[in-house]
């Protein structure tokens, strides 16, 4: 699975990096809002999702094997019980955002 066209449909004109440093929850819960069977997943400043056995964010868009290997969970360095999986209510929730807010996202890359 290639989940490149994420940044490239709904983050025009933003790098895969500049995603993961603000707005990788709003990346994360689109890709879910797409694939309904993609777990979200929560660390401490960083959100991503895994589909099947990988683990996918801005930055891995072909997806690797384990959180460790997300570039962007190396700068915050969580311990193994602070990733967590969430439901979509807990996500919002932990990172303080709205349904509405990503549908604006995913609204705006459609026109």
């Amino acid at each position: 699975m290639n989940l490149a066209f994420i940044r490239t449909k709904y983050f025009p004109g933003q790098s895969a990096s500049g995603i993961n440093e603000g707005n990788c929850f709003i990346w994360a819960y689109i890709v879910k809002a797409l694939y309904p069977h993609a777990k979200l997943y929560s660390a401490p400043g960083h959100a991503f999702i895994k589909i099947g056995n990988k683990f996918y964010d801005s930055e891995r868009p072909l997806g690797v094997l384990t959180w460790k290997q997300l570039k962007a969970t190396s700068y915050c360095d969580p311990l193994d019980e602070e990733v967590i999986e969430q439901s979509k209510d807990s996500f919002r929730n932990y990172w303080g955002f709205t349904e509405n807010v990503v549908k604006k996202v995913m609204l705006g890359a459609e026109k």
